[in-house]
């Protein structure tokens, strides 16, 4: 992640970090593209590795709790564009999970977890347009169609040049 602050008081105002702040986005965009979206649902977030830890990240160990056995559970967090009823409004974004349990009690601790974790590869396998890339809102999708376009028209012009 890359981070940085434009002070009102360096660039003399609102309007004008605003405007260096933008600039600075944009170059950024250009050098470094964002994540697919199987690229983003397979980050790791920071996990205490401990007796029941799982390199796969979106598996996770339950404890048994109210009469439910101990399980393994594979989990994956998508989009819900698709889902009817339910469109984006505002800043939420709908959310779906698609979680499968695996229980040690039947499977035994070991079976389950890698059943677990062949369930979550299986669920990022099936992922839609997984080659495309995890934008989070309106405003980065028309950016990234903004940089696209601005990058492959410098492209077609440097190759133009090299002819």
């Amino acid at each position: 992640m890359i981070q940085t602050t434009f002070s009102d008081s360096t660039y003399g105002g609102c309007a004008a970090s605003l405007y260096v702040a933008r600039a600075y986005r944009d170059a950024v965009l250009e050098i470094v593209p964002p994540l697919t979206r199987a690229e983003l649902r397979q980050v790791s977030r920071k996990k205490a590795k401990g007796e029941h830890f799982s390199e796969i990240t979106g598996v996770s160990y339950a404890k048994a709790t109210n009469g439910r056995s101990a399980a393994w559970i594979a989990r994956i967090e998508l989009p819900a564009d698709d889902i009817k009823g339910r469109p984006a409004t505002g800043d939420k974004r709908p959310r779906r999970s698609r979680t499968r349990r695996f229980s040690i009690a039947r499977m035994g601790y070991d079976a389950a977890k890698a059943a677990a974790e062949e369930a979550r590869l299986d669920m990022l396998a099936d992922l839609q347009d997984a080659d495309a890339p995890a934008l989070r809102s309106k405003a980065a999708e028309r950016l990234h169609k903004r940089l696209g376009k601005r990058t492959g028209q410098r492209m077609a012009s440097q190759t133009g040049k090299g002819s």
